[in-house]
């Protein structure tokens, strides 16, 4: 009778630890998916163009940004919690040159660093002025899209 009801209790427990695993693999996976999924913005340029952007909207994917890419697409549109001067860039893993925009919280340019190279690392790029956005863009697209200081983009968020 013992000896029952041990089995019965380890077979409950066996199941029981089976399932609290799947149940934590499953959470922890659909928050990673959530953290590393690729959203895209579209973001109206001062040359009235549209351009689309992926989104980093979480510490996650603000740490990656492009790193590691060899090439850009569009671009990456970072959005940070609070307006700072604190929401730098750097060129960590870079492997190509990009252009670096940044834009207060009513979407206006107020700092710009064209053609930053990937060897510039580990220098670190910095808004002169308070931040609440900023973008990373192929090289050549501020010039390309009239970007400067002063001019406003036009996204939803």
């Amino acid at each position: 009778m013992k000896s029952d009801l041990k089995d019965s209790f380890l077979k409950f427990l066996k199941i029981f630890l089976l399932l609290s695993m799947l149940a934590i693999l499953f959470f922890a996976g659909r928050t990673l998916y959530q953290h590393l999924t690729v959203q895209k913005i579209a973001v109206q340029a001062p040359d009235s163009q549209v351009i689309k952007l992926e989104l980093a909207d979480n510490d996650t994917k603000r740490w990656k940004g492009l790193s590691g890419r060899e090439s850009v697409q569009g671009g990456m549109l970072f959005v940070y919690p609070e307006e700072s001067q604190q929401h730098c860039l750097t060129m960590r893993d870079m492997q190509t040159v990009i252009d670096m925009v940044w834009l207060d919280s009513d979407k206006k340019i107020i700092t710009i660093h064209q053609a930053v190279q990937p060897s510039s690392y580990p220098k670190v790029f910095c808004p002169l002025r308070s931040a609440k956005y900023a973008i990373e863009l192929p090289a050549g697209d501020v010039r390309e899209h009239q970007f400067s200081i002063g001019k406003k983009l036009h996204f939803n968020l």
